[in-house]
């Protein structure tokens, strides 16, 4: 296990934990540790790299499938930003809230990019911002909100990003569709099967 830092980030703590020295991944091991050892150099690790994430997206305002299909399409229209699964559309009540505030479509996408994580949240952030989303309220009624779930198998804490997402173990419109393109998916931090949340919540 490898611990990072990162000057664009002050507070930042992150953990690759899954490098393991394959004969396919001993380039990424080699890039890893030399990028490592100088913080301004971390970002240029990821972008010799692909890496895979895994981002939920959801809609409870406006035409929401429509946002979800734009969020996307703007998501992949960049030429660093590939998409490689999407499950398929849940509508879900709001989480955390009164039933006052309308339902939500949520859906899980993978994609493949070259960005290292703060470059995609950004990414991201723009997205939303360009969708006519102004605030960031956790609970709020939002057009499109696009959380990064996994970037590869990194654990990270940092003021800016938390990864693996810190709230998706509790959020069965995250686990279903996530679950559903990756079915044995397990936690990079806690080293579990991810379908063991699912349980969990699902139990009487």
């Amino acid at each position: 296990m490898a611990k990072l830092s990162n000057s664009l980030d002050l507070n930042l703590k992150c953990y690759d934990l899954n490098i393991k020295f394959k004969k396919k991944s001993t380039l990424k091991v080699l890039l890893f540790i030399i990028f490592n050892r100088s913080s301004f150099l971390l970002p240029f690790y990821y972008l010799s790299i692909l890496n895979t994430l895994y981002l939920s997206l959801g809609s409870n305002l406006g035409h929401r499938e429509m946002n979800l299909k734009e969020a996307i399409r703007r998501l992949i229209q960049d030429e660093n930003i590939h998409l490689i699964q999407q499950s398929s559309v849940i509508e879900t009540r709001p989480w955390g809230v009164s039933d006052s505030h309308p339902n939500y479509l949520n859906q899980v996408i993978k994609i493949e990019t070259n960005y290292y994580p703060f470059k995609m949240l950004r990414v991201t952030q723009d997205i939303e911002k360009q969708m006519g989303r102004l605030h960031k309220g956790e609970l709020q009624p939002r057009e499109i909100d696009i959380d990064i779930i996994f970037f590869n198998r990194l654990v990270l804490d940092s003021d800016s990003l938390i990864l693996p997402h810190p709230r998706y173990r509790e959020r069965l419109f995250v686990l279903k569709p996530l679950l559903e393109i990756t079915p044995l998916l397990t936690d990079p931090q806690m080293g579990i099967p991810v379908e063991t949340f699912l349980k969990q919540m699902e139990e009487p």
